[in-house]
């Protein structure tokens, strides 16, 4: 059955008309160039999407999270685990389902599914790997703290709590926004930004997180940041390495290159390294025959091993301390020089920041920024908490982040200069 009334859609998905910028169905469904014979992106369709489709994610979340007793009786919500691909399924799936009949090509809901979701394209496919590239500085569910990654492809929903920004509160939760409204009542009012769901209450609730706390930033990483930063010098970048190398050093074992050689071949799938950072972290890692090159290896730059739940990321060290080599230089040498640390995983794209070259940041005016690679998770938080809204490649602009607020984008670019290592540079 065609959906060509709004209010419909909307009460299907739970959110209210005022929540999108579409008037009509007809604003919801792209149109096509007659030149490319492709569909045209239009920015606000695009959000208003994502908003309905990460609707469609909190639901998901809620049922997958139900545990049902052999008598098939609910345990209540939160009581099981899920996995990513479950979730992905149920989520797109369910999408078509409810936005087909509104006049949305699947291709279409594909690739905003695949934004909000944070999907890999599939390889064989040239369109999805056009728009992972296009879409990779779009807002994910994954990156807003209402679904908890435990690992190993498994996931559980978060508590229901607010993020005092010091402007707003952000209301985090795996709930949709109808139930969030309804449990709320009248003691506050729900308003979306994007897929963010802002909350203006009449009076203080008690589930309340820190900003500091919601965005965190890797606790040991923070540390280093916080000791060799100032505003006026801003990263003391010899400092910070040497601070990082010790961490690394004092917090896992090093392991010979033989033994590293043998637990390659014991994995059976392709070491990558990151040699250098392109412009998403999926395009930064390419395959490193270590078991074929002559034994050599590129110091001081991410290591990754393993697939699905057990990806495991090293960083290659001088097995001798005083031994001098510029990790800038991103130079091969003789495996057999170096010891192999296990790191987080929420480390590589900082060392890669640290030890290569800081991240490229561009601010084309007082409301625009533009980042030339994606930020770290705190970076994504940190952008959406301020509602900065990502905008498309148009004839006036590059591809950008809009900040409304001109003293609100200054603030978002000292924060991702400083914990996110950007650096500000000229278009």
């Amino acid at each position: 059955m065609f959906v060509n009334n709004l209010q419909n859609l909307c009460d299907l998905v739970g959110l209210e008309l005022n929540d999108l910028e579409a008037n009509s169905i007809q604003d919801l469904q792209p149109v096509i160039n007659p030149k490319s014979g492709e569909f045209e992106i239009k920015d606000n369709q695009f959000r208003d999407i994502q908003k309905i489709i990460a609707e469609i994610s909190r639901y998901a979340m809620m049922d997958l999270s139900i545990l049902r007793n052999h008598l098939g009786k609910s345990e209540g919500i939160g009581s099981a685990t899920f996995h990513t691909r479950t979730f992905n399924d149920w989520v797109f799936n369910k999408s078509k389902a409810v936005l087909m009949p509104c006049g949305i090509h699947p291709d279409w809901i594909k690739r905003v599914s695949m934004s909000i979701l944070k999907q890999s394209a599939n390889k064989e496919n040239a369109d999805q790997k056009r728009w992972e590239k296009e879409d990779r500085f779009h807002p994910s569910i994954l990156y807003l703290g209402e679904i908890l990654r435990l690992g190993g492809g498994m996931n559980s929903i978060t508590p229901s709590r607010y993020v005092d920004t010091g402007r707003k509160k952000l209301l985090v939760s795996s709930m949709p926004t109808a139930w969030l409204r309804k449990e709320i009542g009248g003691n506050g009012k729900v308003t979306l930004s994007g897929i963010m769901r802002f909350l203006e209450l009449n009076k203080e609730h008690k589930f309340s997180q820190s900003i500091d706390d919601y965005l965190n930033v890797p606790v040991e990483m923070k540390k280093i940041i916080d000791d060799h930063y100032s505003l006026d010098s801003r990263h003391n970048l010899k400092e910070i390495r040497g601070a990082l190398e010790k961490l690394i050093r004092n917090r896992s074992t090093g392991i010979g290159h033989i033994q590293f050689r043998q637990e390659v071949e014991i994995d059976e799938t392709d070491l990558e390294i990151m040699k250098w950072e392109n412009y998403s972290s999926q395009q930064s890692w390419q395959a490193w025959p270590l078991l074929l090159d002559e034994n050599r290896m590129i110091p001081y730059r991410p290591l990754k091993l393993g697939r699905y739940g057990n990806t495991r990321y090293y960083i290659a060290l001088p097995t001798d301390e005083s031994l001098i080599v510029n990790p800038q230089s991103g130079s091969p040498y003789r495996s057999d020089t170096f010891e192999y640390y296990r790191i987080p995983a929420e480390w590589q794209k900082y060392a890669i920041r640290i030890f290569s070259k800081l991240a490229d940041l561009v601010k084309i005016d007082s409301n625009r920024i533009r980042l030339r690679k994606t930020p770290p998770m705190c970076g994504y938080r940190m952008l959406n908490a301020f509602g900065a809204q990502y905008n498309q490649k148009t004839n006036n602009y590059p591809a950008h982040y809009f900040v409304k607020d001109p003293q609100l984008a200054n603030n978002l670019i000292g924060f991702l200069q400083k914990y996110c290592f950007y650096s500000e540079v000229e278009e």
